[in-house]
């Protein structure tokens, strides 16, 4: 009859309650512990789906919100055509905001269902490297920041993956670099894993930061929050795809050093075989 109760009691209002193991027979005990765990699992979840949701309705909210008061003030009185043409350019830089954190929370959406088709092939990384930088230069020359790449690999993956998570990466450290500093992009093959490392020089990450730098929405530079066009997105989207390709991704930040992410694929040699 008490684990009747128990069981009838639960809703998503009330996730906290737990069986006490000690209370039932020895042969319950251990279907107890497991139950508990599910609801530990089911209680994070929808934690994580109610902070997830006020982060969507946040981010969404404050573009949103630019173009509402915008339009108020430019409608308020007789305006030249310059003064259109900016608001409607402006009005334009919020909607493409909005639309890439909605393509960026569609594909994490997909990515976390397994909807994403792959189509893996054998490509040169450095190759897609040198198009990303070629891609990146004028970002980088806005940030005054050089960017370099050595060393070479071959993966067999997903090349249009790749090249989002390694793209996330170097826009992610032109982001955070320092004026007049350099972007290192290095690659390496060793024993049929690759390894990308891209570093740049800028503030030292905080240790309490690192673990959750892969997080939806999370950003380490708080006071950045709502800026620009950066939603939080990218580092997340990238820590999707390594784990797509059972590949492994780590942070390094040091004072005085600036910061790293090393990203580490499987070759696929053995998928190339099959």
């Amino acid at each position: 009859v008490g684990l009747n109760q128990h069981i009838q009691q639960i809703s998503p209002e009330q996730m906290g309650i737990r069986l006490d193991p000690d209370s039932l027979p020895i042969e319950l005990r251990e279907l107890a512990n497991k139950h508990n765990a599910m609801l530990d699992r089911l209680q994070t979840g929808f934690r994580r789906l109610s902070e997830f949701s006020s982060d969507i309705a946040h981010e969404l909210k404050t573009p949103l919100t630019n173009i509402t008061t915008q339009n108020q003030v430019i409608l308020g009185a007789c305006r030249t055509p310059e003064e259109y043409q900016d608001a409607i350019a402006s009005t334009l830089e919020e909607l493409n905001r909005i639309t890439k954190t909605i393509n960026d929370l569609l594909y994490i959406a997909k990515a976390e269902n397994k909807l994403i088709h792959r189509h893996d092939e054998v490509f040169a990384v450095q190759e897609e490297i040198d198009r990303l930088v070629a891609y990146f230069e004028i970002l980088a020359e806005d940030a005054d920041v050089q960017i370099v790449s050595s060393g070479d690999g071959q993966l067999y993956m997903d090349k249009n993956m790749f090249e989002r998570a390694v793209g996330n990466l170097l826009s992610n450290a032109i982001r955070h670099a320092y004026a007049d500093s350099t972007i290192v992009i290095d690659v390496q093959e060793v024993d049929e894993q690759v390894t990308i490392s891209v570093s740049n020089q800028g503030d030292t990450i905080a240790e309490q930061n690192l673990p959750y730098l892969f997080d939806r929405f999370y950003r380490a530079d708080k006071a950045r929050t709502g800026s620009g066009s950066h939603s939080g997105l990218g580092l997340a989207i990238v820590k999707h795809i390594v784990d797509m390709h059972a590949g492994n991704i780590e942070v390094k930040s040091r004072l005085g050093k600036g910061s790293t992410f090393i990203v580490t694929l499987p070759t696929g040699e053995k998928n190339k075989k099959n």
